[in-house]
């Protein structure tokens, strides 16, 4: 073996990494076989992941198995036959790198030179290379498997190789010799690593139900002699993504659903892109932690009053028999009762898992619990809940709400009888009670007589009266809109009288029109057939009506007045007139007199 270059010592600054550190021997040039005389540098690194402080490597060197130097972390020879070999390295965790050979060639005329480790992805560069000293002309013709892959010089560069490229390979170059000129040939088997293997999928739990934590790894192993390579990671169900490249191996579903079965698929590609593979499919399913629930109504027919009672079931898996489960209802989307787990109860136990349902009861339906209900169930962690299908529930009326109706009419004259009814369609019920009320006291407690009679209505019986219709249970009452009642008696005795026996003009003249009888008197006021109202100009109308005031007699009063009095009952129109008289001309201020007046 050739003298080696002397020794010296190196310390490799590098900072501590976590575990065992793998250490990679490389050539520089990156030939396994060369010619004899040729210079190679043979290095140790333990990768170049930077921390936060550093260490120092001892390094030791083996040829063939056995130690050759220590604390050297470059080895620079002059290649000799001798120096043919197996070449590792290893630092002082124990760990030794990859073996690399050496083929030191002294005789031959041409060798096909490749890199010591030809890892997938890589840009390949085959050398044919000719014995120093010999002349070779024109251009290398380079082969694999015999087939011809190109003609160059003496460099062929095949970049991003893959396994499917392994084989041999063969070079040739034509020799001008002295004697005779003639091609020479040399060959060499090529085997490209791979970068990692085809990546390997795997799923936990071993059985996965709905709500479970899903974890879903995809398995490679870099070579080592890549070991610093960054891998991306993609995950596939049914062959849509479900999670874009990323550097983590790992898909989580934090509550995995009954959707997410399928047939999942990982790939692996490098950051390049110049790598990638797919992982075979694997099957996953997501196993029911409880059946979709089931809503039912008793009775079947649910009337006003009746209980109804509504149910949700659904079935759990025998092996989660401790879940607790919550129920909700709802009725037209909207919430009946809250989640809960209470009236929740177990039917018993099959192999297809335990019965578990639970209740929402009405104890008197009204016609406003119709509608479509639903019911949804949830784990107490709620990581899985379901909707039960919706189901239509109309509740029959019992009976029709009621309508009060009056007779003779709404407006009575005092002293006339007054019978109320209360009209409902009792749709076949029986025993129906019927209660009176007026100004919202009772007047005629609950009772199967549907009228109430006011023998000789006075005006103290006007008011707002309603009427109820009840079950005779109870559990169903209804009311009826409120009517008003107006007792009212007729108008008589009208008398028109005024404040003096003497007109006089100029002065204030009042007329004052009164009833001896007579309900809410409306009045009203003609002079000579004119209505008198509350905007004329010569008159004033006071006391709601019941006087007309005249501030200044002048000759346009003169007439004929009455005065007219209604109410809702009647109408009667009694007059106060003014006899015709004659005004004197010019006559002397507070003296001059109207006529005589009269009565009619």
């Amino acid at each position: 073996m050739s003298r080696l270059t002397p020794i010296f010592f190196i310390l490799l600054a590098l900072k501590n990494t976590e575990g065992a550190v793998t250490p990679v021997v490389t050539l520089t040039p990156n030939w396994n076989n060369v010619y004899s005389g040729d210079r190679v540098t043979l290095s140790c690194s333990v990768g170049s992941v930077e921390e936060d402080k550093p260490r120092y490597y001892y390094y030791t060197w083996h040829k063939d198995d056995k130690l050759m130097y220590e604390m050297r972390k470059t080895l620079i020879i002059t290649a000799k036959v001798a120096d043919t070999g197996v070449y590792k390295c290893s630092v002082e965790s124990g760990i030794y790198s990859n073996p690399v050979r050496l083929h030191v060639i002294s005789g031959d005329y041409l060798i096909l030179q490749a890199p010591s480790d030809i890892i997938e992805g890589d840009s390949l560069s085959l050398r044919c290379h000719n014995r120093p000293g010999s002349t070779a002309t024109g251009v290398t013709h380079f082969y694999k498997d015999n087939e011809l892959s190109g003609s160059t010089d003496d460099i062929l560069h095949i970049p991003n190789v893959n396994t499917s490229m392994s084989g041999t390979y063969k070079c040739e170059k034509y020799f001008d010799f002295v004697i005779k000129d003639q091609w020479k040939s040399a060959e060499k088997y090529i085997n490209v690593q791979e970068l990692f293997p085809t990546p390997e999928i795997q799923s936990s739990p071993y059985s996965i139900q709905e709500g479970d934590e899903m974890t879903v790894r995809c398995h490679t192993t870099l070579n080592p002699l890549r070991g610093g390579t960054e891998l991306h990671f993609a995950f596939y169900r049914d062959g849509r993504t479900v999670r874009e490249f990323g550097i983590s191996n790992t898909y989580r579903v934090r509550s995995s659903q009954l959707e997410d079965s399928g047939n999942y698929t990982c790939e692996v590609r490098t950051t390049s892109d110049t790598v990638r593979k797919m992982s075979d499919e694997i099957h996953i399913q997501i196993y029911e932690l409880f059946s979709p629930p089931q809503i039912k109504v008793t009775p079947s027919r649910v009337i006003e009053g009746d209980e109804m009672t509504v149910r949700c079931d659904t079935r759990l898996d025998p092996l989660r028999g401790g879940t607790e489960l919550h129920f909700a209802f709802y009725r037209d989307g909207r919430t009946v009762r809250e989640f809960s787990i209470s009236n929740k109860y177990r039917d018993g136990w099959t192999v297809q898992g335990y019965y578990v349902s639970d209740t929402y009861k009405v104890t008197s339906a009204k016609l406003e619990d119709s509608g479509k209900y639903t019911c949804e169930v949830r784990t107490a962690s709620d990581t899985v809940r379901k909707d039960s299908n919706a189901f239509p529930v109309q509740i029959k009326e019992l009976f029709t709400s009621p309508e009060i109706r009056v007779g003779p009419s709404l407006l009575v004259e005092e002293g006339k009888q007054v019978t109320l009814t209360c009209v409902t369609d009792p749709k076949g019920s029986t025993n129906l009670l019927y209660t009176f009320y007026k100004d919202s006291q009772i007047v005629q407690s609950a009772h199967r007589k549907t009228s109430y009679v006011i023998g000789k209505a006075g005006e103290e019986n006007s008011g707002s009266y309603k009427c109820s219709v009840q079950s005779r249970d109870g559990k169903v009452i209804k009311n009826s809109t409120d009517v008003h009642i107006l007792i009212q008696s007729p108008i008589s005795d009208v008398r028109v009288t005024v404040d003096k026996g003497d007109f006089v003009y100029g002065k204030s003249l009042t007329l004052y029109c009164s009833v001896e009888k007579g309900t809410s008197p409306v009045f009203l006021w003609w002079h000579n057939e004119t209505v008198v109202d509350q905007d004329a100009e010569f008159y004033q109308l006071r006391e709601n009506g019941a006087v007309l005031y005249i501030q200044s007699l002048q000759s346009h009063h003169v007439g004929s007045y009455r005065c007219q009095v209604s109410n809702k009952l009647s109408a009667i129109k009694p007059s106060f007139a003014v006899e015709t008289f004659q005004i004197s001309q010019n006559p002397p201020l507070g003296e001059s007199t109207f006529p005589k007046v009269f009565f009619e």
